[in-house]
């Protein structure tokens, strides 16, 4: 079969336009993002970054309290990819790191949005179809949403769609006989290798991908030069692919579970029984289910009885990977189809964006001179609801409304009624909470105390409402090469330079207790002590969100398990004192510290409570104080204080019970060396002093 008209040239208003979407899009995703974490796995994420950016390491550290510390079982790509946004948040002064991490799957999800436009585009349909679908994609999708969050399926939907594109430039270049064609297929290739790198799934989409060259049979490369060329290309690629899986797994030492398809098939095969609780969960469930999170993409469902012969199979694949996905996903996870803490159905976002591929035979259709009143109202009317979906998706933080479910008192709401029933829905439920006066869910307006940044949000929407021009006025034109490089610069400087600014402008947000003074100044010196390799403990994960968007220096750091009973009732009896403090601690706490600790000179725990706080039993401190010699302690406000030791030498550990209790309530300082034992007191005089030893 040979398609029924070649691609229209490429132009330059293309080109233009194609940066036009990408601007739009990112600015929107600018206006509406958080800049904040929802979920572990996005910390996991984040903490695996951190490592490849300061250490090229693969070791997993400041989530301890969230698990064991250990190398990462994350997919490389998207930690990669963060490296260089980690880099600059490092160099530059009042940008967050985790600020300025949070903006990958911005910039990914705005870049799909182009890359579907081009892909329109090139399958040979009109401008302005070319450009509905990717705001439509962009805009009344659950992609906005996920451009929000820290999770690997954008990455893995952008990098499935560009090997598509690929595919797709690389049956164009054989059919215009293009004298070498195969750069094509190199770009097809490693950007299918990078979605499987960056979440497993890309392994499910993949196989689809090989129906796009064989539409039409003339495509085929016909000389067999060439045919070796590819199969030459192709044996390079992946053998580079095997060859980066080997470092990454072997040689950094990576956890493997994810590459190992054996493993994967034995637990599909043990959730058979419950696969059509996901199957129907993904189609039909009013919390998780696919369509109603994105009402546009049942379109989709309809096109190929709407395409021409000649766009008909480039429709249809689109459908079978969407099967693919949902069928995989209700094996391997089993009752957990969901996907846990998120929006919708989170496995499904890299699926998405072809879905929008099938929709455009409807959109030619209703686009076109003889449209069907009644399928323009039908595409208006999901398009609409599809955007109001995603306005309440971006306004409401999805922790705030798993807040509003776990008061409601019914065990496991999140994952039971908030599922199947349409009153609990989270769609329904966000925007409940919007009608009754929560406040957005955006950076600009819950990074301070004092209100929104008004500033930042004028020159946002300033900035997009140019872009629409611009789109408006280039969909229409055919403009010459400066112009259209002169344009894209301007749209790139723009959009890099609202970024910079907008990071500036939220730096001290609350959210990361950026308005703590006394943290700041821990840090700093955290940053510049001039401690011998030094590994610094949080005593719990009261400072974790500071630490994790403000600190830049290139130490370990670790946030140990929150140890029960520390603050304790006044006039509580505390802990004897030859009670063995390890009995006192969470053994996710001491553990780290225990081995860990002793693989560097110095160790620096971070204390939420001050010297002389009343009513706390700090059984961290405690018990590093008996196996380790406390070299120094430093106070930054009452409740910010560091502990250094040094694990060169232990201290002497018969310490005089007295002086141990008086220490539990916060009375003295014990700082124990080898051979020396020095006691700080709050008291004025010896006799205040004599007085809290006798009581």
């Amino acid at each position: 079969m040979v398609e029924s008209r070649i691609s229209r040239p490429w132009s330059h208003s293309d080109h233009t336009t194609g940066w036009a979407v990408f601007g739009i899009l990112y600015l929107v995703y600018w206006i509406t993002t958080s800049l904040t974490f929802i979920s572990t796995d996005e910390l996991f994420l984040f903490d695996t970054t951190e490592s490849f950016a300061r250490r090229g390491s693969v070791m997993r550290n400041m989530t301890a309290d969230l698990d064991w510390p250990g190398h990462t079982y994350v997919e490389p790509v998207q930690p990669l990819l963060s490296i260089p946004l980690v880099l600059l948040a490092d160099r530059i002064s009042e940008i967050g790191v985790a600020h300025s991490v949070m903006l990958l799957n911005m910039g990914v999800t705005a870049a799909t949005g182009t890359l579907l436009f081009l892909y329109v585009r090139w399958l040979g349909y009109r401008r302005n179809i070319a450009i509905v679908t990717a705001l439509l994609f962009g805009l009344t999708t659950i992609a906005w949403p996920y451009s929000k969050n820290y999770f690997r399926e954008s990455i893995a939907g952008f990098t499935l769609l560009l090997a598509a594109y690929g595919l797709l430039r690389w049956r164009h270049a054989l059919q215009s006989s293009d004298s070498w064609p195969h750069h094509w297929m190199i770009l097809a290739i490693a950007s299918g290798v990078l979605s499987i790198m960056a979440k497993e799934s890309g392994a499910v989409g993949l196989p689809m991908l090989i129906l796009i060259p064989l539409i039409g049979k003339s495509y085929l490369p016909k000389s067999m030069f060439l045919s070796w060329q590819l199969a030459l290309i192709v044996s390079i690629l992946l053998a580079m692919a095997f060859a980066g899986l080997y470092v990454y797994t072997e040689l950094l030492g990576a956890g493997t579970f994810r590459f190992e398809p054996f493993q994967r098939l034995s637990g599909a095969f043990n959730n058979i029984n419950s696969a059509g609780a996901g199957i129907s969960g993904f189609l039909f469930s009013p919390g998780k289910g696919f369509f109603w999170h994105s009402p546009v993409l049942i379109l989709a469902l309809f096109s190929p009885f709407l395409a021409r012969n000649g766009h008909r199979l480039d429709v249809i694949w689109p459908l079978f990977m969407f099967v693919a996905f949902v069928l995989v996903y209700a094996l391997v996870r089993g009752d957990i189809w969901f996907g846990g803490t998120n929006w919708g159905p989170r496995y499904l976002v890299p699926v998405t964006p072809f879905l929008m591929l099938a929709v455009v035979p409807t959109l030619e259709n209703c686009m076109s001179a003889l449209r069907s009143n009644r399928l323009w109202y039908t595409l208006g009317l999901l398009s609409l609801v599809g955007f109001l979906v995603q306005v309440g998706a971006v306004w409401v933080n999805p922790l705030d409304y798993y807040a509003v479910l776990d008061d409601t008192g019914i065990p496991g709401a999140a994952w039971t009624v908030a599922l199947w029933s349409v009153l609990f829905s989270p769609i329904v439920g966000h925007w409940r909470m919007m009608i009754e006066g929560t406040v957005p869910d955006f950076a600009w307006v819950q990074h301070s105390l004092e209100g929104p940044d008004w500033m930042l949000v004028t020159l946002l929407v300033m900035s997009l409402v140019s872009f629409v021009w611009l789109l408006y006025k280039v969909a229409s034109l055919e403009v010459s090469r400066l112009l259209s490089a002169c344009l894209s610069s301007l749209i790139l400087f723009t959009v890099l330079t609202l970024t910079f600014i907008g990071l500036r402008r939220v730096y001290f947000d609350y959210r990361y207790q950026g308005n703590n003074s006394a943290l700041h100044a821990m840090r700093e010196a955290l940053e510049n002590t001039t401690l011998p390799d030094p590994v610094i403990f949080l005593n719990n994960r009261t400072y974790f969100d500071h630490m994790l968007n403000f600190y830049k220096g290139d130490s370990v750091w670790y946030t140990l398990e929150l140890n029960p009973n520390e603050l304790i009732e006044k006039d509580t009896e505390l802990p004897d004192a030859s009670t063995n403090p390890v009995d006192l601690l969470h053994r996710n706490a001491w553990s780290p510290v225990d081995y860990f600790g002793r693989q560097h000179q110095t160790m620096i725990l971070v204390m939420e409570t001050g010297s002389y706080h009343k009513n706390v039993v700090r059984t961290m401190e405690w018990w590093m104080n008996s196996e380790f010699h406390a070299i120094q302690n430093r106070d930054y406000s009452d409740d910010v204080r560091t502990i250094s030791f040094s694990s060169a030498a232990s201290p002497a550990r018969d310490i005089v019970p007295e002086f141990r209790n008086m220490a539990l309530r916060g009375e003295i300082i014990i700082q124990a060396g080898s051979s020396l034992v020095q006691i700080a007191w709050k008291y004025s005089n010896m006799n205040e002093f004599n007085n809290a030893l006798i009581k």
